[in-house]
């Protein structure tokens, strides 16, 4: 407080003699040398009026002015302040360029220093501005889950680099080439006006990402290379629309067998309108209670009936349908809502348990979880669901795919353990579809193996899905988890998977999914089974 009362005390000080007709005007460059060097520091704009004041002062009345006082002052007073600007002026172009830096590096991809997903969406953003013709280049390396197991996490790494760079070279100086996916590049080409020249230069990077490969490890790759091309030859004017062209002619061409160019055209413009309109549904689903679960039992080979369930996310269609996740949940994330909605059902899945006081017979619930849901905090909003509901931890099951588990980093896989310590299960769902092998189950804590439809389809009538169903239930004495056969239609399959030692199955054929109510009444339909049956 006292700074600030020296502070008014000189400025009126100063003010005063200024007023004053018969002061020296020494007085005032030395009152104003004190005013100002306390304010340099504190406020450089005050001292630069001050000094200005002064010297107008020191002009006007040239007569009444010692010479050799006011330059001492005002030299002293201006390097003072000059210096003091300088300063200020230094950390203020060195802030600009670290936030221009740090702007930077958040838009990088730390593996391939290429443009990430925010730099990709900043790059289109200026292309929509200057109202740019543009097409739009997604591309995927096919098959690199695979490479990954085959040949390792490093070797898949290595091969993203260069991936990366040979796009680079490819690519025109004014283009931007973004990474969009663990596997997915996005290329987006200013001034290309139509699919013709689009696809041209699209042929010539299929061409030069397909050229083979050889790891630090002595591996060799020729990558397959699958290209989704899209174009707007009358200027951005929505460039997630755009992106998202792109990635559906993508999936057109993947689900046509990869390796291939495929254009965005009319008919995938009516895909595209279908998923809009899907987007659009799901957005609501949650508030207008659209979302519901059904439940499919579990059998269990021991005591002849079931002891789980699998809770199956439903959508009610506006006009009477009820929507399987097939139909919606691949919309469900390119938006982004899978994590809200796999945490409403996993709500809704303890709520309806505790509905049906499982806490007092031996049950298991599983349920789906997504990739996106698998972070550091998923493991406290498990646990405060089940406190919500009073659900027992060992009561839930959670689910995950092949596909998600091989793609897991540490802080998932930690996740993960961090559940199990709490009591909660892990099931492996989809075993055998996604080219992982039976040593992957020593790297994950796995509780449940859920032996693919693929597989059981085949069984007393492919040696070979009967030996792979065979080799799983051996392994699970060495690993302690259960094997339950997915997708049993037949009676055939049904013996056949407890002859070969399955623990349990799952299929149309043990009952199909069914709401809430329902399943509740067949609960109360069960005995209570104790002892080792229980467990099983």
């Amino acid at each position: 407080m006292g700074q600030r009362d020296d502070h008014i005390d000189l400025r009126t000080r100063f003010d005063q003699l200024r007023c004053d007709p018969n002061r020296r005007i020494t007085d005032l460059l030395e009152l104003s040398a004190e005013l100002g060097e306390e304010l340099i520091e504190r406020d450089p704009d005050a001292a630069v009026i001050v000094l200005r004041a002064a010297a107008s002062e020191a002009a006007e009345r040239p007569a009444r002015t010692d010479a050799q006082a006011t330059v001492r002052v005002l030299r002293d007073l201006t390097g003072a302040l000059e210096q003091v600007i300088e300063t200020r002026d230094r950390q203020l172009e060195q802030a600009h360029i670290d936030l221009r830096e740090l702007n930077d590096r958040s838009q990088l991809d730390a593996l391939t220093s290429l443009v990430n997903r925010d730099g990709l969406t900043s790059a289109m953003n200026q292309v929509a501005a200057r109202h740019e013709s543009c097409a739009v280049l997604a591309i995927d390396l096919d098959r690199f889950g695979r490479l990954n197991e085959t040949l390792g996490h490093q070797a898949g790494d290595e091969l993203l680099v260069e991936q990366a760079r040979r796009l680079l070279r490819v690519a025109r100086p004014r283009d931007t080439v973004a990474r969009w996916g663990s596997d997915e590049f996005v290329v987006v080409m200013p001034g290309v006006a139509d699919l013709d020249a689009a696809t041209s230069i699209a042929k010539g990077v299929r061409e030069a990402l397909a050229l083979p490969f050889h790891t630090t490890g002595g591996g060799e790759v020729v990558p397959s290379i699958t290209v989704g091309v899209a174009a707007s030859s009358g200027g951005v004017q929505d460039p997630e629309s755009l992106l998202r062209e792109a990635d559906l002619a993508l999936e057109r061409a993947k689900a046509l067998g990869k390796g291939r160019i495929e254009l965005f055209g009319a008919e995938l413009e009516e895909t595209a309108r279908q998923r809009f309109a899907t987007e659009r549904l799901i957005r609501s689903a949650l508030d207008d209670h659209l979302f519901e679960l059904y439940f499919q039992p579990v059998h269990s080979n021991a005591i002849g009936y079931p002891l789980a369930a699998e809770a199956l996310l439903r959508l009610h269609h506006p006009d009477g349908r009820v929507l399987a996740p097939g139909a919606f949940l691949d919309v469900a994330e390119e938006t982004g809502l899978t994590r809200e909605i796999g945490d409403w059902v996993l709500d809704e899945a303890c709520r309806i348990a505790a509905g049906w006081g499982v806490a007092n017979r031996p049950f298991h619930l599983a349920v789906n979880v997504a990739a996106a849901q698998l972070d550091a905090g998923f493991p406290a909003r498990v646990a405060d669901a089940l406190y919500r509901h009073g659900v027992s931890a060992d009561i839930l099951v959670i689910e995950l795919t092949e596909h998600t588990l091989l793609e897991a980093d540490d802080e998932q896989v930690n996740a993960l353990v961090e559940l199990r310590a709490t009591g909660v299960r892990v099931a492996l769902d989809d075993f055998g579809t996604s080219y992982s092998s039976l040593s992957h189950l020593r790297r994950f804590p796995i509780d449940v193996v859920k032996i693919d439809q693929s597989f059981v389809a085949g069984l007393r009538r492919s040696e070979q899905d009967s030996a792979i169903v065979r080799a799983v239930v051996g392994l699970s004495e060495t690993f302690q988890f259960r094997v339950i056969a997915e997708g049993v239609e037949t009676v055939e399959q049904l013996d056949e998977q407890r002859i070969l030692g399955c623990h349990g199955a799952q299929g149309f054929l043990i009952g199909e999914p069914k709401p809430a109510a329902v399943f509740g009444e067949l609960l109360t339909m069960l005995p209570i089974v104790t002892g080792m049956a229980a467990s099983n």
